[in-house]
Protein backbone atom coordinates (compact mmCIF):
# COMPACT_ATOMS: atom_id res chain seq x y z
CA UNK A 1 0.00 0.00 0.00
CA UNK A 2 2.53 2.74 1.14
CA UNK A 3 4.12 1.78 -2.29
CA UNK A 4 1.32 2.30 -4.14
CA UNK A 5 0.72 5.63 -2.36
CA UNK A 6 4.45 6.58 -3.22
CA UNK A 7 3.67 6.21 -6.87
CA UNK A 8 0.46 8.12 -6.73
CA UNK A 9 1.73 10.71 -4.60
CA UNK A 10 -0.85 10.77 -1.64
CA UNK A 11 -2.58 7.98 0.12
CA UNK A 12 -6.22 7.15 -0.54
CA UNK A 13 -8.55 10.03 1.06
CA UNK A 14 -10.58 7.38 3.78
CA UNK A 15 -6.69 6.92 4.94
CA UNK A 16 -5.27 9.90 4.79
CA UNK A 17 -7.98 11.79 6.85
CA UNK A 18 -8.53 12.96 10.23
CA UNK A 19 -11.24 12.93 12.39
CA UNK A 20 -11.05 15.66 15.38
CA UNK A 21 -13.03 15.57 18.59
CA UNK A 22 -13.21 18.92 20.87
CA UNK A 23 -12.61 18.98 24.26
CA UNK A 24 -13.86 21.54 26.26
CA UNK A 25 -10.98 23.83 28.34
CA UNK A 26 -13.29 25.21 30.73
CA UNK A 27 -16.79 24.50 32.72
CA UNK A 28 -19.27 25.51 31.21
CA UNK A 29 -18.25 25.00 28.17
CA UNK A 30 -17.57 28.20 26.11
CA UNK A 31 -19.74 29.24 22.70
CA UNK A 32 -15.91 30.35 21.16
CA UNK A 33 -13.54 27.82 19.35
CA UNK A 34 -10.72 29.36 21.42
CA UNK A 35 -12.26 27.73 24.25
CA UNK A 36 -12.15 24.04 22.96
CA UNK A 37 -9.09 21.61 22.74
CA UNK A 38 -8.80 19.56 19.53
CA UNK A 39 -8.04 16.40 19.44
CA UNK A 40 -6.67 15.01 16.50
CA UNK A 41 -7.44 11.05 15.63
CA UNK A 42 -5.72 9.74 12.66
CA UNK A 43 -5.66 6.00 10.77
CA UNK A 44 -3.42 3.75 11.66
CA UNK A 45 -1.71 3.31 8.25
CA UNK A 46 -0.60 6.87 8.63
CA UNK A 47 1.10 6.40 12.23
CA UNK A 48 2.76 3.15 11.52
CA UNK A 49 4.39 5.32 8.53
CA UNK A 50 4.87 8.28 10.63
CA UNK A 51 6.54 6.56 13.84
CA UNK A 52 8.59 4.66 11.21
CA UNK A 53 10.14 7.99 10.16
CA UNK A 54 10.30 9.28 13.80
CA UNK A 55 12.26 6.30 14.77
CA UNK A 56 14.95 7.03 12.20
CA UNK A 57 15.26 10.98 12.00
CA UNK A 58 15.47 10.46 16.50
CA UNK A 59 18.47 9.18 16.23
CA UNK A 60 20.09 11.91 14.47
CA UNK A 61 18.46 15.19 15.77
CA UNK A 62 20.81 15.62 18.16
CA UNK A 63 23.49 16.20 15.73
CA UNK A 64 20.88 18.60 13.98
CA UNK A 65 19.30 20.42 16.89
CA UNK A 66 21.28 22.86 19.54
CA UNK A 67 21.16 21.58 22.91
CA UNK A 68 19.39 24.43 23.98
CA UNK A 69 16.35 22.91 22.61
CA UNK A 70 14.78 20.43 24.70
CA UNK A 71 11.91 19.82 23.51
CA UNK A 72 11.21 15.61 22.53
CA UNK A 73 14.60 15.44 22.52
CA UNK A 74 16.41 12.39 23.58
CA UNK A 75 18.12 12.54 27.48
CA UNK A 76 16.37 16.37 27.36
CA UNK A 77 13.44 17.51 29.17
CA UNK A 78 11.65 20.46 30.68
CA UNK A 79 14.11 20.34 34.00
CA UNK A 80 17.01 20.56 32.29
CA UNK A 81 15.19 24.22 30.69
CA UNK A 82 14.17 25.03 34.32
CA UNK A 83 16.99 24.36 36.63
CA UNK A 84 18.68 26.45 33.80
CA UNK A 85 16.74 29.06 34.91
CA UNK A 86 16.99 29.10 38.61
CA UNK A 87 20.57 29.06 37.95
CA UNK A 88 20.66 31.65 35.91
CA UNK A 89 18.68 33.52 38.20
CA UNK A 90 20.69 32.81 41.25
CA UNK A 91 23.77 34.61 39.50
CA UNK A 92 22.36 37.05 37.78
CA UNK A 93 24.31 39.24 40.58
CA UNK A 94 27.91 38.33 39.31
CA UNK A 95 26.82 40.01 35.74
CA UNK A 96 28.73 42.97 34.68
CA UNK A 97 25.41 44.16 33.08
CA UNK A 98 23.13 46.43 35.12
CA UNK A 99 20.23 46.11 32.60
CA UNK A 100 18.80 42.38 31.92
CA UNK A 101 15.63 40.90 31.16
CA UNK A 102 13.84 37.57 30.44
CA UNK A 103 11.80 37.44 27.39
CA UNK A 104 9.19 34.53 26.90
CA UNK A 105 7.88 34.20 23.62
CA UNK A 106 4.77 32.49 22.57
CA UNK A 107 3.68 31.68 19.15
CA UNK A 108 0.05 31.49 17.77
CA UNK A 109 -1.33 28.24 17.22
CA UNK A 110 2.34 27.34 16.49
CA UNK A 111 2.09 23.33 15.22
CA UNK A 112 -1.20 24.29 13.25
CA UNK A 113 0.30 27.40 11.47
CA UNK A 114 3.98 26.08 9.99
CA UNK A 115 4.02 26.54 5.58
CA UNK A 116 4.25 23.02 4.69
CA UNK A 117 7.55 24.97 1.78
CA UNK A 118 9.19 26.38 4.63
CA UNK A 119 9.03 23.13 6.27
CA UNK A 120 9.89 21.07 2.87
CA UNK A 121 13.10 23.98 2.75
CA UNK A 122 14.27 23.00 6.27
CA UNK A 123 14.16 19.13 5.59
CA UNK A 124 16.52 19.84 2.72
CA UNK A 125 18.86 22.38 4.59
CA UNK A 126 19.15 19.71 7.11
CA UNK A 127 20.42 17.14 4.44
CA UNK A 128 17.69 14.77 4.68
CA UNK A 129 16.98 12.21 1.43
CA UNK A 130 15.36 12.53 -1.38
CA UNK A 131 13.19 9.20 -0.09
CA UNK A 132 12.86 10.74 3.53
CA UNK A 133 11.64 13.99 2.24
CA UNK A 134 8.99 12.48 -0.50
CA UNK A 135 8.04 10.37 2.23
CA UNK A 136 6.96 13.52 4.88
CA UNK A 137 5.31 14.94 1.70
CA UNK A 138 3.15 12.35 1.42
CA UNK A 139 2.12 12.42 4.87
CA UNK A 140 1.47 16.03 4.14
CA UNK A 141 -0.51 15.63 0.67
CA UNK A 142 -3.83 16.95 0.33
CA UNK A 143 -5.07 15.38 4.36
CA UNK A 144 -8.55 15.90 5.06
CA UNK A 145 -10.29 16.07 8.17
CA UNK A 146 -13.70 15.90 9.93
CA UNK A 147 -15.02 17.58 13.17
CA UNK A 148 -17.25 15.22 15.35
CA UNK A 149 -19.50 17.08 17.69
CA UNK A 150 -22.23 14.94 19.96
CA UNK A 151 -21.72 12.18 17.63
CA UNK A 152 -22.04 14.25 14.31
CA UNK A 153 -19.95 14.67 11.87
CA UNK A 154 -18.92 17.58 9.84
CA UNK A 155 -17.82 17.61 6.06
CA UNK A 156 -14.17 16.82 5.12
CA UNK A 157 -12.34 19.95 4.80
CA UNK A 158 -8.89 20.72 3.78
CA UNK A 159 -6.03 21.12 5.54
CA UNK A 160 -3.22 23.66 3.87
CA UNK A 161 -0.95 24.20 6.98
CA UNK A 162 0.89 22.64 10.24
CA UNK A 163 1.91 19.54 11.16
CA UNK A 164 -0.47 16.69 11.90
CA UNK A 165 -1.57 16.44 15.53
CA UNK A 166 -1.26 12.77 16.91
CA UNK A 167 1.33 12.33 14.45
CA UNK A 168 5.02 11.08 16.16
CA UNK A 169 6.77 12.67 13.36
CA UNK A 170 5.44 15.86 14.31
CA UNK A 171 6.82 16.90 17.29
CA UNK A 172 10.38 16.01 15.44
CA UNK A 173 9.87 18.40 12.51
CA UNK A 174 8.58 21.47 14.23
CA UNK A 175 11.89 21.40 16.33
CA UNK A 176 13.88 21.50 13.26
CA UNK A 177 11.60 24.01 11.77
CA UNK A 178 11.92 26.55 14.62
CA UNK A 179 15.84 25.76 14.84
CA UNK A 180 16.82 28.46 12.02
CA UNK A 181 14.99 30.69 14.61
CA UNK A 182 17.41 30.01 17.37
CA UNK A 183 20.50 30.05 15.06
CA UNK A 184 19.17 33.70 13.97
CA UNK A 185 18.51 34.56 17.69
CA UNK A 186 21.78 32.72 18.90
CA UNK A 187 24.10 34.11 16.57
CA UNK A 188 22.85 38.24 16.12
CA UNK A 189 25.20 40.82 17.09
CA UNK A 190 22.94 42.87 18.10
CA UNK A 191 21.05 40.80 20.89
CA UNK A 192 22.90 40.80 23.88
CA UNK A 193 22.86 37.59 26.17
CA UNK A 194 24.11 37.25 29.84
CA UNK A 195 27.82 36.74 29.74
CA UNK A 196 28.90 34.96 32.47
CA UNK A 197 32.56 35.43 33.44
CA UNK A 198 34.67 32.08 32.17
CA UNK A 199 31.47 30.61 30.89
CA UNK A 200 29.22 30.61 27.71
CA UNK A 201 26.22 32.92 27.45
CA UNK A 202 22.95 32.53 27.93
CA UNK A 203 20.74 33.95 25.03
CA UNK A 204 17.93 31.88 24.41
CA UNK A 205 16.13 27.97 25.66
CA UNK A 206 13.52 26.50 23.65
CA UNK A 207 11.02 23.76 25.06
CA UNK A 208 9.08 23.01 21.27
CA UNK A 209 7.38 26.16 20.44
CA UNK A 210 8.09 27.74 24.29
CA UNK A 211 11.23 30.05 23.82
CA UNK A 212 12.79 31.97 26.64
CA UNK A 213 15.59 34.31 25.65
CA UNK A 214 18.17 35.79 28.19
CA UNK A 215 18.31 39.24 27.48
CA UNK A 216 21.54 41.90 28.48
CA UNK A 217 20.68 45.84 27.60
CA UNK A 218 17.05 44.98 26.76
CA UNK A 219 16.55 48.76 25.43
CA UNK A 220 18.59 47.49 22.46
CA UNK A 221 18.26 43.55 22.46
CA UNK A 222 14.45 43.73 22.65
CA UNK A 223 13.76 45.77 19.67
CA UNK A 224 16.19 43.50 17.48
CA UNK A 225 14.65 40.65 18.60
CA UNK A 226 10.90 41.49 17.56
CA UNK A 227 12.51 42.53 14.02
CA UNK A 228 13.64 38.80 13.70
CA UNK A 229 10.69 37.28 14.45
CA UNK A 230 9.04 39.50 12.17
CA UNK A 231 10.90 38.43 9.71
CA UNK A 232 10.93 34.76 10.65
CA UNK A 233 7.15 34.62 10.95
CA UNK A 234 7.24 35.78 6.91
CA UNK A 235 9.01 32.79 6.38
CA UNK A 236 7.60 29.56 8.53
CA UNK A 237 4.18 31.05 8.91
CA UNK A 238 4.94 31.35 12.90
CA UNK A 239 3.58 34.50 14.25
CA UNK A 240 4.25 35.90 17.72
CA UNK A 241 1.21 35.79 20.00
CA UNK A 242 2.11 39.08 22.03
CA UNK A 243 -0.69 38.78 24.27
CA UNK A 244 0.74 35.17 25.60
CA UNK A 245 4.56 36.28 25.43
CA UNK A 246 5.86 37.85 28.50
CA UNK A 247 8.71 40.45 29.19
CA UNK A 248 10.62 40.50 32.83
CA UNK A 249 12.74 43.49 33.61
CA UNK A 250 15.33 42.44 36.01
CA UNK A 251 16.57 45.76 37.26
CA UNK A 252 15.05 48.55 39.11
CA UNK A 253 16.19 51.40 37.99
CA UNK A 254 15.42 53.26 34.47
CA UNK A 255 12.90 51.96 32.19
CA UNK A 256 13.58 50.03 29.02
CA UNK A 257 10.30 48.14 28.19
CA UNK A 258 8.83 50.39 25.83
CA UNK A 259 9.43 48.81 22.86
CA UNK A 260 7.61 45.39 23.95
CA UNK A 261 4.69 46.68 21.78
CA UNK A 262 1.54 44.90 23.42
CA UNK A 263 3.76 42.23 25.48
CA UNK A 264 2.50 42.38 29.01
CA UNK A 265 5.09 43.29 31.87
CA UNK A 266 6.08 41.15 34.87
CA UNK A 267 7.86 41.99 37.99
CA UNK A 268 8.20 39.62 40.72
CA UNK A 269 6.84 36.15 39.35
CA UNK A 270 5.89 34.28 36.33
CA UNK A 271 5.22 30.95 35.03
CA UNK A 272 7.51 28.99 32.95
CA UNK A 273 6.78 25.75 31.50
CA UNK A 274 4.25 24.70 34.50
CA UNK A 275 6.26 26.08 37.59
CA UNK A 276 6.00 29.02 38.97
CA UNK A 277 9.45 31.34 38.88
CA UNK A 278 9.75 33.84 41.42
CA UNK A 279 12.50 36.38 41.42
CA UNK A 280 12.17 36.33 45.19
CA UNK A 281 13.15 32.90 46.17
CA UNK A 282 11.04 33.11 49.78
CA UNK A 283 8.00 33.39 47.63
CA UNK A 284 8.61 29.96 45.00
CA UNK A 285 7.65 28.19 47.68
CA UNK A 286 4.46 29.66 48.21
CA UNK A 287 3.50 29.67 44.70
CA UNK A 288 4.52 26.35 44.16
CA UNK A 289 4.14 23.99 46.86
CA UNK A 290 1.20 25.43 48.86
CA UNK A 291 -0.61 26.51 46.10
CA UNK A 292 -0.80 22.89 44.89
CA UNK A 293 -0.76 21.45 48.43
CA UNK A 294 -3.72 23.07 48.91
CA UNK A 295 -5.46 21.99 45.46
CA UNK A 296 -4.85 18.14 46.31
CA UNK A 297 -6.03 18.63 49.85
CA UNK A 298 -9.41 20.31 48.12
CA UNK A 299 -9.33 17.12 45.12
CA UNK A 300 -8.54 14.54 48.31
CA UNK A 301 -11.78 15.86 50.33
CA UNK A 302 -14.10 15.69 47.09
CA UNK A 303 -13.11 12.60 46.07
CA UNK A 304 -13.55 11.17 49.62
CA UNK A 305 -17.34 9.97 49.00
CA UNK A 306 -16.65 8.55 45.68
CA UNK A 307 -18.09 4.96 46.14
CA UNK A 308 -14.14 3.09 45.41
CA UNK A 309 -12.46 0.45 47.95
CA UNK A 310 -9.10 0.64 48.81
CA UNK A 311 -7.20 -0.67 45.75
CA UNK A 312 -8.94 2.03 44.10
CA UNK A 313 -8.34 4.94 45.98
CA UNK A 314 -4.64 3.94 45.77
CA UNK A 315 -5.13 4.20 42.01
CA UNK A 316 -6.58 7.00 41.72
CA UNK A 317 -3.92 8.73 44.04
CA UNK A 318 -1.79 7.28 41.74
CA UNK A 319 -2.76 8.27 38.78
CA UNK A 320 -4.42 11.91 39.75
CA UNK A 321 -1.83 12.94 42.87
CA UNK A 322 1.35 12.08 42.37
CA UNK A 323 1.82 12.86 39.00
CA UNK A 324 1.24 16.44 39.76
CA UNK A 325 3.91 16.19 42.96
CA UNK A 326 6.57 14.64 40.41
CA UNK A 327 7.33 17.36 38.22
CA UNK A 328 7.49 19.93 41.56
CA UNK A 329 9.70 17.58 43.29
CA UNK A 330 11.84 17.49 40.31
CA UNK A 331 12.08 20.57 39.00
CA UNK A 332 12.09 22.86 42.67
CA UNK A 333 15.32 24.89 43.46
CA UNK A 334 15.23 24.50 47.05
CA UNK A 335 15.27 22.22 49.86
CA UNK A 336 11.94 20.21 50.70
CA UNK A 337 11.13 20.60 54.41
CA UNK A 338 10.66 16.87 56.00
CA UNK A 339 7.86 18.14 57.02
CA UNK A 340 5.90 18.91 54.32
CA UNK A 341 6.13 15.03 53.43
CA UNK A 342 4.80 13.99 56.46
CA UNK A 343 1.70 16.44 55.82
CA UNK A 344 0.81 14.82 52.66
CA UNK A 345 1.63 11.32 54.09
CA UNK A 346 -1.09 12.35 56.31
CA UNK A 347 -3.58 13.47 53.47
CA UNK A 348 -2.95 10.33 51.97
CA UNK A 349 -3.63 8.21 54.70
CA UNK A 350 -6.97 10.18 55.38
CA UNK A 351 -8.00 9.34 51.56
CA UNK A 352 -7.33 5.85 51.30
CA UNK A 353 -9.38 4.75 54.54
CA UNK A 354 -12.11 7.45 53.99
CA UNK A 355 -11.03 9.09 56.79
CA UNK A 356 -11.53 6.35 59.22
CA UNK A 357 -8.86 4.85 61.49
CA UNK A 358 -6.18 2.78 59.90
CA UNK A 359 -6.07 -0.71 59.45
CA UNK A 360 -2.17 -0.78 58.34
CA UNK A 361 0.63 1.47 58.69
CA UNK A 362 1.33 3.95 55.97
CA UNK A 363 4.91 1.61 55.60
CA UNK A 364 3.55 -1.11 55.18
CA UNK A 365 0.95 -0.02 52.11
CA UNK A 366 4.47 1.64 50.80
CA UNK A 367 5.87 -1.85 50.53
CA UNK A 368 5.84 -3.59 47.13
CA UNK A 369 2.71 -6.18 46.63
CA UNK A 370 5.03 -9.63 46.61
CA UNK A 371 6.54 -7.64 49.88
CA UNK A 372 2.88 -8.13 51.04
CA UNK A 373 2.03 -4.53 50.39
CA UNK A 374 -0.43 -2.50 48.71
CA UNK A 375 2.54 -1.11 46.29
CA UNK A 376 1.40 2.29 47.49
CA UNK A 377 4.05 5.06 46.12
CA UNK A 378 6.15 6.79 48.90
CA UNK A 379 6.17 10.28 48.08
CA UNK A 380 9.80 11.03 49.93
CA UNK A 381 11.61 8.28 48.16
CA UNK A 382 10.48 9.90 44.91
CA UNK A 383 12.12 12.85 45.18
CA UNK A 384 15.19 11.49 46.58
CA UNK A 385 15.11 9.48 43.06
CA UNK A 386 14.25 12.85 41.14
CA UNK A 387 17.29 14.67 42.57
CA UNK A 388 19.47 11.13 41.53
CA UNK A 389 18.68 12.34 38.04
CA UNK A 390 20.75 15.17 37.81
CA UNK A 391 23.63 13.09 39.44
CA UNK A 392 22.68 10.90 36.40
CA UNK A 393 23.33 13.47 33.87
CA UNK A 394 26.49 14.18 35.73
CA UNK A 395 27.67 10.72 35.27
CA UNK A 396 26.56 10.62 31.40
CA UNK A 397 28.80 13.95 30.46
CA UNK A 398 25.85 16.08 31.23
CA UNK A 399 28.44 19.15 31.59
CA UNK A 400 27.93 20.02 28.02
CA UNK A 401 24.81 20.55 28.45
CA UNK A 402 23.60 24.44 28.52
CA UNK A 403 21.76 23.96 31.90
CA UNK A 404 24.94 22.73 33.58
CA UNK A 405 27.67 25.06 32.31
CA UNK A 406 26.89 27.85 34.67
CA UNK A 407 27.04 24.82 37.44
CA UNK A 408 30.23 23.52 36.55
CA UNK A 409 31.41 26.99 37.31
CA UNK A 410 30.08 27.93 40.51
CA UNK A 411 31.19 24.31 41.58
CA UNK A 412 34.65 25.15 40.53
Amino acid sequence: MYGEAEKLGRFPTEIDQATIVVIPKTQPPSRHCSAYRPISLLNIEIKVLSSTLASRLKEIMPTLVHPDQCGFMPTRSTRHCIRRLHLALAHRNTLSHAHLALLLLDFEKAFDTVDWSYLELVLQKNGLGPRFRGLVRLLYSKPTARVRVNGVVSDPFPIGRGTRQGCPLSPLLFALMIEPLAILLRGDPLIEGWSWPACAEDRVALYADDVLLYLSNPAKSGPRVLEILGLFAEASGLILNPAKSLLVPLHRSGDCVNWQRNIPVRRNSFKYLGMYISLLPELTWELNFTRLTRKIRSDLLHWRTLPLNLLGRIALYKMMILPRLLYLLQNFPHPIPRKWFGEMDSLVRQFIWSGARPRLALKTCQRDVYDGGLGMSNIHSYHLATQVLVINDWMGGGWTDPAYRLELQTMG
